[in-house]
């Protein structure tokens, strides 16, 4: 594993990108400055926005070590407000910081009076207002596109646009949320489980365009850039089929059949929705395995990465499905009798 700290150069980068400078808008103190003896005296400090280890400040359970040593991951401070925002984190969270780099980055280029640094803030500027639901994490990982950005961003992505629907399907599943429940009338059980068999069938097909054709192409060839436009895009389905994949679960643990001998052919249903989307969260580990790696290199180790993802009803479902609604057919056909 990659160590969580900053290396010297990514702590010389994140001190020169400041100007060396406090970024902390309300103090912005000069951290550099010649010693009687002609040396240079540093008093600034890079600070994790995201804490390097558990139980530090800002400390994310979600990023990996890689991550957390990353300048994206990084604010140029002064040791006093070093000091300031991890000790008081509430008040100081990860999304001010990440501010106060943005509004660094512009208070630096205004003292350099470089028409050029404007003209990129500018654009920068207009493309997060044409992109708003961006992270701050997001918008830093675009604003400074250190190495294998495009790995970055679509991680970032991922963990964002997975996590409300993943607390969603953890809730639904644990019996902590109950959604309001909706009653399936005698006679109309086959039309409702022909429907979510169709809607599922679409969410599948969806994910498999996605994670085998859509997303790992828009990284961009070797030796050329990702499009982060694509790559946006891409997070965006992603969300949307994230939270179809919760949705559909959601309504199979919310129906009632007046028929009750359809319940245990409903139960082989429930699941199924979860399945696949555990499919997704696996891709998280395999873009952090990537980044790892390529961050990591050994002479003569592959650089070709090879994971299976199954989008699919879960093994053994036909059986269990078929089972569960003969059953049923035979209970019908007894009550007749």
């Amino acid at each position: 594993m990659a160590p969580p700290d900053f290396s010297k150069s990514t702590v010389e980068t994140l001190g020169k990108r400041a100007s060396y400078v406090c970024s902390n808008p309300d103090c912005r103190r000069i951290t550099v400055g010649a010693t009687r003896d002609q040396k240079a005296s540093i008093i600034g400090e890079a600070a994790h926005i995201y804490g390097a280890r558990p139980k530090a400040s800002r400390y994310s359970d979600q990023m990996s070590d890689l991550e957390r040593a990353q300048e994206t991951n990084g604010i140029w401070l002064c040791r006093s407000c070093h000091k300031l925002i991890d000790d008081d984190v509430k008040r100081y969270p990860p999304e001010l910081l990440f501010k106060w780099r943005e509004v660094h980055d512009e208070f630096t280029a205004s003292q350099l009076e470089n028409a050029g640094s404007w003209a990129r803030l500018e654009v920068q500027r207009e493309f997060f207002d044409n992109h708003p639901n961006l992270t701050p994490a997001a918008r830093r990982i675009l604003a400074d596109k250190p190495d294998f950005w495009e790995c970055l961003l679509t991680l970032e992505l991922l963990r964002s646009s997975t996590s409300v629907p993943k607390q969603k399907m953890t809730d639904l599943l644990s019996g902590a949320y109950v959604p309001q429940f909706k009653v399936i009338a005698a006679g109309h059980e086959p039309t409702f489980f022909q429907r979510k068999f169709f809607e599922l069938k679409k969410l599948i097909a969806s994910a498999k365009q996605i994670f085998t054709v859509q997303l790992f192409t828009s990284w961009g060839e070797d030796g050329h850039s990702g499009d982060e436009i694509t790559i946006i895009h891409i997070g965006s389905l992603i969300q949307k089929l994230s939270d179809a994949f919760a949705t559909w679960e959601e309504e199979i643990h919310s129906v009632y059949f007046e028929r009750e001998v359809f319940l245990e052919t409903n139960e082989v249903l429930k699941g199924c929705g979860n399945h696949n989307f555990k499919q997704i969260e696996m891709v998280q580990d395999l873009v952090a395995e990537v980044i790892q790696t390529v961050n990591t290199p050994e002479e003569g180790r592959s650089l070709d990465f090879k994971h299976t993802m199954v989008f699919d009803f879960p093994s053994g479902f036909d059986d269990r499905f078929e089972k569960a609604l003969n059953f049923a057919k035979q209970e019908l056909l007894f009550d007749e009798i």
